[in-house]
């Protein structure tokens, strides 16, 4: 593959989306101060036509129910849950019917009561109470029809605990506890008939482990851990590859390979916990959400046929070389650590794509620590490519 055509197309395109909207590396704002106002910890959907976003808290715990138009790039006020307002729920689509419940209200941390919404009838009905210990901020998948809810924090003594709700008999049945750490706030995705468990928190700092489900045994498998800790984060698969979304960067996991690539994301986006979004048109929209000091509402698209250059996180020669400060302020050095690769070219590329410096570490470099003083003065995130032989890497690099 041609790597400046690469760029070349990818800035092209990003031109061409940048006279629509703001975007960049996939991200593109949509818009802020919608009917539901600032609101974090709520949860939802996607019909096939609009997304729905349920619950939540603003400055009361939130009892609406909102839709939006993805074609008009509006949110509508559709009704009201007739059961207790809540946030932190579990909120999961089968079929032509949804899932609710669990979650916080009225101050009480942990709820274990269960819903589900005809969508065709447009009527809700209550099921069997959730039959583990009361929680909220529960992780949830679903696998052949089946859903799957577990961890989360009841009030103060994270959980470990694993169900299997079936919707034909309206039962739950415990399943193998989750091995790794107890945790509350952990992200959660189906992909291939299999449940995936990502980060959370027990107490600090957060957790960066990572772990699959096979309900045909009833097992848990550890995959590769996350590029870093996360917590509150949105899980989301577009094209049949995950996605995780909610700070600076998104991640993406190659279940082949058991890998995750890291993308930086627009500067415009502002990192956040307890947000909430779906998946439609093979993008992601998502957004609300709280940062430590204020709720959001603020509304995103993510298009990742637009991700520039992702970091391989998963490499062991990537860990071989180390790049530092970083943050630096245009002048940084690379630790060879004994790399004995010849000629290793190291090129820096900005957020659109173009090159912006070049060099070649000699054969002849006879220390460990080489000097790149590249001279850029355009504060921002950076993409440092090395290349050398049969040897690539890519890492990030933020210029003050």
């Amino acid at each position: 593959m041609n790597l400046n055509k690469f760029f070349l197309n990818f800035c092209l395109l990003n031109f061409f989306f940048s006279q629509i909207s703001f975007a960049q590396n996939g991200l593109t704002y949509k818009g802020d101060n919608f009917g539901f106002g600032q609101i974090t910890s709520a949860n939802g959907f996607f019909d096939g036509t609009f997304g729905y976003l349920i619950g939540g808290q603003n400055d009361l715990l939130n009892n609406e129910i909102w839709r939006y138009n993805l074609t008009s790039n509006e949110w509508q006020f559709m009704d009201t849950i007739p059961f207790p307002s809540r946030h932190s729920p579990i909120c999961e689509k089968i079929n032509q019917k949804v899932y609710y419940g669990l979650g916080i209200k009225n101050g009480v941390k942990g709820e274990h009561d269960f819903y589900e919404y005809d969508l065709d009838s447009n009527v809700w009905h209550r099921l069997a109470d959730f039959s583990g210990d009361r929680r909220a901020l529960a992780s949830s998948f679903v696998i052949n029809d089946k859903l799957y809810v577990g961890l989360g924090d009841p009030m103060g003594n994270p959980l470990s605990s694993f169900w299997e709700y079936n919707p034909q008999s309206n039962q739950w049945n415990n399943k193998a506890d989750f091995p790794g750490t107890e945790r509350f706030g952990a992200f959660a995705f189906t992909l291939n008939n299999k449940g995936y468990i990502g980060g959370g928190l027990k107490s600090a700092p957060y957790l960066n482990d990572f772990w699959e489900y096979n309900s045909l045994n009833d097992t848990w498998t550890q995959k590769a851990n996350l590029p870093a800790p996360v917590f509150g984060a949105i899980a989301l698969v577009i094209n049949n590859k995950p996605y995780v979304l909610g700070g600076q960067d998104v991640y993406r996991y190659n279940v082949q390979s058991d890998t995750w690539e890291e993308f930086p994301l627009s500067k415009e986006f502002t990192s956040r916990i307890y947000g909430f979004g779906f998946t439609a048109d093979n993008k992601a929209f998502f957004g609300t959400g709280y940062d430590g000091n204020k709720k959001f509402s603020d509304w995103w698209e993510f298009d990742p046929s637009l991700l520039g250059v992702g970091i391989n996180k998963n490499s062991l020669q990537h860990q071989s070389i180390k790049l530092y400060p970083n943050p630096s302020k245009g002048i940084f050095y690379l630790d060879l650590n004994g790399f004995n690769e010849p000629n290793l070219i190291v090129s820096i590329y900005n957020s659109q794509g173009e090159l912006v410096w070049e060099n070649q570490v000699s054969q002849n470099n006879t220390t460990d620590n080489f000097v790149c003083n590249t001279n850029i003065t355009q504060s921002g995130v950076y993409i440092v490519k090395l290349g050398a032989g049969q040897f690539a890497s890519i890492q990030k690099l933020i210029i003050e």
